[in-house]
């Protein structure tokens, strides 16, 4: 287990293995407690429902949670499982030992997290227990099992020196998830609940943080998972670990030890059969897996009958997977046009020999392959080629069309072809960095870069610049020491994921060799593109500027994902007046900056005028500024703003300002306001907050690591699915749909309450210098290459 398992996965599946241990030792009964959970007070009361019960569970609510698309949700609990496994009680009792042996074997090899297939690590199995143990006690008191999924429904009160959860004195508390970088979030799973400071629930958080920071949290927190590498040091994947469970038992014994077997394997992949590499390929995605032990026989049979010599031709791999596919009932009429793409595909990846098979399988299998999706992205495709090539099994019609899809989003030669295999020691190089990007654009990402390398300067970090174009005006001149050579050990490329192969048709494969190379990437959405999983390969590592993005590339990310935010400073304020961008004195401005490469769907500045339009029907003295870049190049979507602004008191700015006259306009500013769909970061809010201007944004995405509602006015919002693609924003994710009552009342308050603006606006500015300083975020680089040891 410590092998197909992760951290999580190996320790849950031990519970009942544990549990059972401390039975057998003659324990009347035993009683479990995940460690993030803190007792408050006696327990007699629950340790005396057994001998009289078998076991002992408390649920995740004994409520309904509305249907207002907020997490955890009614939806999450019943995947997640009716009972929270972070407590339960079992008794000495043949009924518990035989359920406790029931939950071993399930355990024993489904433990992992698979919602498509039900699985909930060990915690799915445990809404059958009561079926299965007739004196199942299940726990309702509200004083037990306090947690982010149920403290909502509760009240937690601190009076006379007691916790006080609903009138009775608070049993224990599960701080699961607990967002230790913003305690008023409570919890990294949910956006139910916040917890203000100076309220009684962030009274208790704070309390215990304390606790486990003065007993080493710090140093715990930084211990690596024993079985996270191969015997030569190299991390095991999860890619690797869910094929080694997929081996029957027979298969592992013959396989031998993993660890070692294993990286064997990944030293050495010319060894491999083509035939097998593509199965195995097939088994990873969950595809024939059934009947694998059916399918080798074909292999040997029809490599005699074809006289397949290893190495083999790809186009007989690819002829023998079609033949397999008739042999085991699939209806292929069109083998004419399957033939012609497994011809596109070899041309267009180039390998000529079965040894650079393994870049066809990451072109066409390396993503998750779902009709589904293909469904919703092409319906009129799918009834004329689908039907007509395969009739029974819609996942393998998936799978051949999805190819399609893929041999067109393939990466250029340049990124595609060569054998690169990424470095994992001996770096080449001195101790510091190369930091690779868009340095002197005009836009987020040229601003993200920047600010890393104000945190290299504050850290002392050495550094080379190399500059990059892109289709964003390159008039930034903060940095312009750049060179085309990178000298240092480390790689940062400040590259969003997309555009990684125009990183390497500008540099060159080389340019990563030899180095520890670090993708800083930032995404909008709760879920990472399987069209772009491709692009890890490169990369030893990925930083992310917010947990919203490190949990949705972490998801899917065989390498480690590490938040490491831009540090914000707003210097270099260029003299203005009002007068200067069309303002009066004496109006009140709310302000919004978008550029319109950032997608207007995405950035929402309709939803702003109409929440404009609403707060503001009569008064002359207010003014929406919405300073835009790049309208030249969508005159319709120019069009589309001025049309829905007639009649009001709004300001275009429409062309490029410089990063000083840009800040000058914050400055001027009362108030700025962001109804976003969603943000990666969301720097002009960071920036806004740094001088002390009251934000009113979305309380949604990469934001709110840095916005909650002591420092800001964040706005409430429900979750919606995208109805249309637009650029890497697919149809069928989820993003933030403001909510336009709340968003009229925040704007009204700042404009009526400005004491308390300045207020907000103060505290925010204190937070953004005291957490996103270049000092403070130099010193998280200079921890975590301290960390690494790639300097030593």
């Amino acid at each position: 287990m410590a092998f197909y398992y992760n951290l999580i996965e190996y320790n849950t599946a031990l519970k009942p293995y544990f549990i059972e241990t401390l039975i057998k030792e003659g324990y009347a009964s035993v009683f479990y407690f995940d460690p993030d959970i803190e007792i408050f007070s006696s327990l007699d009361e629950m340790t005396g429902l057994i001998p009289k019960n078998d076991i002992v569970l408390t649920p995740h609510v004994c409520k309904p949670l509305r249907d207002d698309l907020k997490y955890p949700a009614m939806e999450y609990l019943m995947q997640a499982g009716q009972f929270n496994l972070g407590f339960a009680g079992f008794s000495n009792s043949n009924e518990s030992l035989e359920l406790l042996r029931w939950w071993q074997s399930v355990c024993h090899e489904k433990c992992v997290f698979d919602v498509n297939r039900g699985y909930f690590v060990d915690q799915s199995w445990a809404g059958i227990f009561p079926s299965f143990v007739e004196k199942t006690y299940i726990l309702r008191d509200p004083a037990y099992n306090v947690a982010y999924w149920n403290i909502f429904q509760r009240d937690l009160k601190f009076s006379d020196g007691r916790w006080m959860v609903d009138g009775k004195e608070l049993k224990f508390f599960h701080f699961s998830g607990l967002s230790k970088d913003d305690l008023t979030k409570v919890s990294i799973y949910q956006n139910r609940v916040t917890a203000p400071m100076g309220s009684a629930l962030h009274s208790l958080l704070t309390q215990y943080f304390e606790k486990i920071k003065a007993q080493g949290w710090a140093e715990f927190n930084d211990l690596a998972y024993s079985f996270s590498k191969y015997s030569n040091g190299e991390p095991i994947t999860e890619a690797d670990r869910k094929k080694f469970l997929l081996l029957s038992a027979e298969e592992r014994k013959e396989f031998g030890d993993p660890f070692e077997k294993f990286s064997e394997v990944k030293e050495d992949q010319k060894n491999c059969d083509g035939f097998d590499m593509y199965i195995e390929s097939l088994r990873t995605e969950g595809f024939l897996v059934a009947n694998l032990k059916a399918i080798r026989a074909l292999k040997r049979r029809y490599s005699e009958k074809m006289k397949i010599t290893n190495p083999v031709s790809s186009t007989n791999v690819f002829s023998l997977y079609l033949e397999v596919l008739k042999k085991e009932g699939f209806i292929i009429t069109n083998l004419k046009m399957l033939r012609s793409l497994s011809r596109a595909v070899k041309q267009k990846v180039g390998f000529k020999k079965i040894t650079d098979c393994k870049y066809y399988m990451r072109a066409a299998l390396s993503i998750k392959l779902k009709f589904s999706h293909f469904i919703r992205e092409s319906a009129a495709m799918a009834a004329s080629v689908l039907k007509p090539v395969l009739q029974r099994h819609t996942r393998i019609m998936g799978l051949l069309l999805r190819i399609n899809e893929r041999v067109l989003a393939l990466p250029t030669d340049a990124c595609g072809n060569d054998d690169f295999e990424k470095s994992t020691k001996d770096f080449s190089g001195e101790p510091g960095v190369n930091l690779i990007g868009y340095i002197n654009a005009e836009s987020g990402v040229g601003e993200g870069a920047r600010a890393n390398i104000r945190s290299f300067e504050r850290a002392g970090v050495p550094f080379a610049l190399n500059n990059l174009k892109c289709q964003s005006r390159q008039g930034d001149a903060t940095y312009t020491n750049f060179t085309e050579t990178n000298p240092y050990r480390v790689n940062l490329a400040h590259v969003n994921a997309d555009m990684v192969p125009s990183l390497i048709q500008a540099k060159g494969l080389d340019y990563l060799r030899g180095k520890y190379n670090i993708g800083f990437w930032y995404w909008e959405l709760s879920k990472f593109p399987e069209i772009w999983f491709d692009r890890f390969r490169f990369f030893n590592e990925i930083w992310v500027a917010t947990g919203f993005c490190q949990e949705s590339i972490s998801a899917v990310a065989p390498v480690p994902v590490t938040k490491i935010p831009p540090s914000v400073v707003v210097e270099n304020i260029k003299e203005m007046t009002r007068g200067d961008f069309g303002l009066k004195e004496g109006e009140f401005v709310f302000l919004f900056a978008f550029d319109i490469f950032s997608f207007l769907e995405r950035k929402n500045p309709f939803a702003l005028i109409r929440a404009f339009r609403d707060a503001f029907p009569a008064e002359k003295d207010v003014r929406l500024v919405l300073k835009c870049s790049n309208m030249e190049r969508a005159p319709d979507a120019r069009e589309r703003l001025l049309k829905e602004t007639e009649g009001l008191n709004v300001k275009f700015i429409d062309r490029y300002l410089d990063k000083d006259e840009i800040n000058a306009l914050l400055k001027l500013s009362d108030c700025y306001v962001s109804l976003h769909r969603s943000e990666g970061f969301g720097l002009p809010l960071a920036e806004a907050m740094y001088l002390g201007k009251p934000v009113i944004a979305t309380g949604y995405s990469g934001n709110t690591d840095f916005m909650n509602a002591n420092n800001s006015f964040p706005v409430k919002y429900r979750l919606v699915e995208i109805e249309k693609s637009m650029g890497p924003y697919k149809k069928g994710n989820i993003w933030a749909d403001p909510d336009h009552a709340h968003a009229v009342e925040l704007m009204r308050l700042v404009y009526n309450d400005k004491k308390l603006a300045a207020q907000i606006g103060k505290k925010a500015s204190e937070d953004i210098k005291a957490h996103l300083s270049p000092e403070v975020i130099g010193k998280m680089i200079s921890e975590r290459f301290e960390k690494l040891r790639i300097w030593n």
